[in-house]
């Protein structure tokens, strides 16, 4: 597999990641 290929992968997947965790804190502290 390509190291940059991954790292891409790596960086997209734990933004995404961030994401969801922020939406739900988000959910926890308003509900």
């Amino acid at each position: 597999m390509d190291r940059t290929n991954r790292t891409h992968w790596h960086k997209r997947f734990g933004r995404h990641i961030g994401a969801l965790c922020l939406y739900f804190f988000k959910f926890l502290v308003f509900a």
